[in-house]
């Protein structure tokens, strides 16, 4: 009985578990957030993919100074060298040409708002059509080869294998038939160092032996990419999985220091207060206790939450005592905790009764269970959903919702089932009532960027924070990890969580819900938290509207998965590894 008291208090007391934000932390958090967006620090998930695709807009910036000034350097020197006059007028287009295409490619890679595949796949198709100009002045069997190898291997290492491919075809190809022509006789050899002197078998040799060094090219830097990316996957799930493992240390170390607290006697245990005989205390928060407790006629089991006493002479924490006792009364759902009897708000002491539940919350299940299966999300979250909708019914907003205050009730003889805890903290959305003064309140991990932000908000932010505790629950992976809560606000506001299939077996179509459920912009989430419980479960029996797909894509175009917002001068989805 010790441990389900002990977990009950977890969801029963307001900010007994997890650090709740207040009025006195908001400026602070914003300035942290502005320095937090100003470093790569914010963005620990992602840096590495980042620096990898930075490093490749780097490789290829490099690559295209390069070859302009060797373009500079062929201009130059190109009235100093003989050949055919023809071949010398195509080479002054193909270098018009190749140093154009590189001037564009180096124009691109300045800013990551202006770079993407396809342009820089183009400009480098250009550039290829210069180089295969430029062998029909310089010949097919000279030194140009070694340009054109190194070449293949840039773009081999860096672009997708379409474009590495297309790059390796242009220029092996435009080669090969250059060479072939010349030593068919099928045209004149016009180029400034020809093999008119070698025989035909001869000639096909050498040739195919630069071939065979443009495949190995194209190889090699294919085979470095991926080896490449493996590490930096590798690097990402060390991150995550060390995120993870000091999210759960903090959970349980949290835990560790309330249990301590709980199971003995309290300043009113044996006490009576109204109906209720009071026993040992159940949990302890920052403005209140809550005690188990008896029914003095019927003996019925209850667990009664009490103000501390320094808390009784603050106006403020007496008001917003006695609006969580209006707002949890006026909820009528069996998937909220039910409220027997309220005191007197007036009295000497007041108190709020509530039925004793008998279980663990979803933070006791989630240390046991790190991941947990899709049909146990889709049954909580339907659940969670029920609940909330009760409250959005009557104009209540949670704000707090988080694994602590979701808790499995096991009745004796009864199936379990999931109550939302812990009203302390809502919003009364008809009066605009929030009692915290106009600053941030709720817990980090579990708000919406419009909440993180200090912004005004509505059902849909609860229907983020039940997207973040079935993202926790399906993945196993805390949404948005760290022990820094300017980080972690920063992460909120301005990122999506990694991607679910990256972490574990998650489908499209859960992975298409959970997208919208976390959507950074309310409008584009789902309205209601049932529409989110629906879509997770037509998802799970893989039976998902189309539109659901359709309104995800349109979210991540924006916001990928694992990366910050579009916003100019930030890598995009565009730049997102190759899978």
């Amino acid at each position: 009985m010790g441990e389900l008291r002990r977990e009950h208090a977890g969801g029963a007391v307001t900010s007994s578990a997890e650090p709740t934000l207040t009025m006195a932390a908001t400026q602070a958090t914003r300035d942290s957030q502005a320095f937090a967006g100003s470093t790569t620090g914010a963005r620990t998930e992602n840096f590495a993919a980042d620096a990898l695709l930075l490093d490749q807009m780097g490789r290829v910036s490099s690559f295209a100074r390069l070859m302009m000034a060797l373009c500079a350097i062929g201009a130059t020197s190109l009235p100093f060298l003989g050949g055919d006059p023809v071949a010398k007028k195509v080479l002054w287009v193909s270098l018009a040409v190749a140093t154009a295409a590189a001037g564009a490619m180096e124009w691109l890679t300045r800013d990551p708002a202006r770079y993407s595949d396809g342009r820089i796949a183009l400009a480098v198709q250009v550039q290829c059509a210069g180089g295969v100009g430029a062998l029909y002045y310089y010949g097919a069997f000279s030194s140009l080869a070694c340009i054109i190898s190194l070449a293949i291997y840039v773009y081999g290492l860096g672009a997708r294998t379409l474009h590495a491919g297309l790059v390796y075809a242009h220029l092996a190809i435009g080669h090969a038939t250059i060479a072939l022509l010349v030593i068919s006789g099928t045209i004149q050899d016009r180029g400034l160092i020809n093999a008119d002197y070698l025989p035909v078998g001869d000639a096909v040799i050498m040739h195919a032996g630069v071939q065979t060094v443009y495949g190995l090219a194209l190889l090699l830097g294919r085979l470095s990419r991926r080896k490449t990316r493996e590490a930096v996957e590798q690097m990402e799930r060390a991150t995550r999985n060390v995120a993870q493992r000091e999210a759960l240390l903090d959970e349980a170390r949290q835990e560790i220091e309330r249990a301590a607290q709980l199971g003995g006697a309290g300043r009113f245990t044996g006490q009576t207060v109204g109906s209720f005989e009071l026993g040992v205390v159940l949990g302890r928060g920052a403005m209140g206790e809550v005690y188990e407790a008896t029914h003095a006629t019927s003996g019925e089991l209850a667990a009664v939450k009490l103000l501390h006493r320094t808390e009784l002479i603050k106006p403020a924490s007496v008001a917003r005592f006695a609006r969580e006792a209006k707002i949890a009364a006026s909820i009528d759902s069996p998937y909220v905790v039910q409220i027997k009897e309220v005191g007197e708000l007036h009295s000497v002491l007041p108190y709020l009764a509530m039925e004793r539940l008998e279980g663990h919350d979803l933070a006791h299940y989630l240390r046991e269970h790190p991941r947990t299966d899709l049909s146990f999300a889709v049954e909580l979250v339907d659940q969670v959903a029920r609940g909330l909708e009760a409250a959005h019914a009557v104009g209540i907003v949670h704000r707090d919702l988080k694994p602590h205050n979701v808790f499995q009730h096991r009745p004796p003889g009864a199936r379990p089932i999931w109550k939302i805890l812990d009203f302390g903290v809502s919003k009364l959305v008809d009066d605009g009532a929030t009692l915290t003064g106009g600053g941030l309140i709720g817990t980090p991990a579990y708000m919406a960027p419009e909440q993180a932000r200090g912004g005004v908000i509505d059902a849909r932010a609860d229907v983020c924070a039940l997207a973040i505790i079935a993202y926790r629950c399906i993945t196993g992976h805390p949404a948005f990890p760290g022990n820094d809560v300017a980080v972690v606000l920063h992460r909120i506001t301005s990122s999506m969580p990694a991607q679910p299939s990256s972490l574990g077996d998650v489908g499209r179509d859960v992975e298409a819900v959970l997208a919208v459920g976390l959507a950074r912009t309310p409008k584009d989430r789902f309205a209601t938290a049932t529409e989110f419980a629906t879509c997770l479960a037509a998802a799970s029996a893989r039976r998902l509207d189309p539109d659901v797909h359709a309104r995800a894509r349109r979210i991540l175009s924006q916001t990928p998965w694992g990366a910050p917002a579009r916003t100019r001068g930030r890598p995009t989805q565009r730049f997102s590894l190759e899978r």
